[in-house]
């Protein structure tokens, strides 16, 4: 991801990711981003919260926003349950990392929930380590998941593309996933790495890293 800071309001800018290259910069003025926001796709972020557009369309209050846990804590209960439906994780688990998110306001562990007049469309995890064998390659995606009926309208890419600037925001700039897809992530500038072993069995998986290196 190729990086820019314009250094004159940090709590408020813009998120922009296209094909297999993405940009973040800050910008002066919450009008500013959205002004720049008609012209592509990307994520309008502030101390206020979160809003996308998609070529100048607005994904706001009537229609699709991605919120972070640590500032809508109301949606702890659904979102455990939805990860635990999916990923058979118990949800108690889920409820604790939630909780830290709650307890710690920045850096890791950070949770992320796309919501779409009130209902939830689906979400995605930062956490230290994922199920697999490199400890070194931290912090990871985790958990990534659409609800069907919300799917091919580029939920997935949103979500990524807000765990990615809300993470450079604390300063972290390279994230880590494993997943067994094999075409889906570069679409969002991520990089396949190399191949580890997932815990618990003896299959490798595929390691992908998103950051400026890639």
């Amino acid at each position: 991801m190729d990086s820019t800071r314009l250094p004159i309001r940090p709590d408020v800018g813009a998120y922009t990711a296209s094909g297999h290259t993405a940009a973040f910069r800050l910008f002066a003025s919450a009008k500013n981003a959205r002004r720049i926001a008609k012209f592509m796709k990307c994520t309008v972020f502030s101390s206020s919260g979160v809003v996308e557009y998609n070529a100048g369309r607005r994904w706001g209050r009537n229609g699709m926003e991605i919120v972070k846990i640590r500032e809508q804590a109301a949606w702890i209960e659904d979102a455990s349950e939805m990860f635990h439906s999916v990923w058979g994780v118990p949800r108690e688990a889920y409820i604790e990392s939630m909780r830290e998110c709650l307890r710690r306001q920045n850096g890791v562990p950070q949770l992320y929930l796309a919501v779409e007049n009130s209902r939830l469309a689906g979400g995605l995890g930062v956490i230290e380590k994922d199920f697999h064998s490199r400890g070194d390659l931290t912090p990871n995606v985790c958990a990534l998941y659409v609800r069907t009926a919300y799917r091919r309208r580029g939920i997935a890419g949103r979500l990524l593309d807000c765990a990615c600037a809300d993470m450079a925001g604390f300063g972290i700039g390279t994230l880590y996933l494993i997943t067994e897809h094999t075409s889906f992530f570069e679409k969002y500038g991520w990089r396949f790495l190399c191949m580890v072993q997932e815990e618990g069995t003896r299959k490798p998986i595929r390691m992908y890293r998103h950051g400026s290196e890639c």
